[in-house]
């Protein structure tokens, strides 16, 4: 096999993982619209992020107490943009 039949090989298997996986992606994304439709996968949702949130905060007093301020800063910060973040979509995007 010389280089040329290698690198179109190579390039021939690399198209079709990508076809594959945008295939993919475009499928998990319907799904996940066509479940987003239902109120109690929109609770799930919101309140798995929420306390994302919240674990980031708490894992930065964790961070704190260890001597880690940097990443405690950052956790901090992180789970105050989660959280303030989640609270700013329900004000603003709930139903009436």
């Amino acid at each position: 096999m010389t280089e040329e039949q290698f690198d179109a090989a190579v390039e021939r298997m690399g198209d079709a993982l990508e076809r594959t996986v945008e295939g993919a992606a475009d499928q998990l994304d319907r799904s996940l619209t066509r479940a987003c439709r239902h109120r109690p996968v929109r609770l799930v949702c919101k309140s798995v992020s929420l306390l994302t949130g919240v674990g980031l905060a708490a894992g930065a007093f964790h961070l704190a107490g260890r001597g880690s301020r940097t990443a405690a800063r950052v956790c901090l910060i992180s789970g105050g943009l989660v959280i303030g973040a989640g609270i700013l979509e329900w004000a603003l995007f709930r139903k009436k």
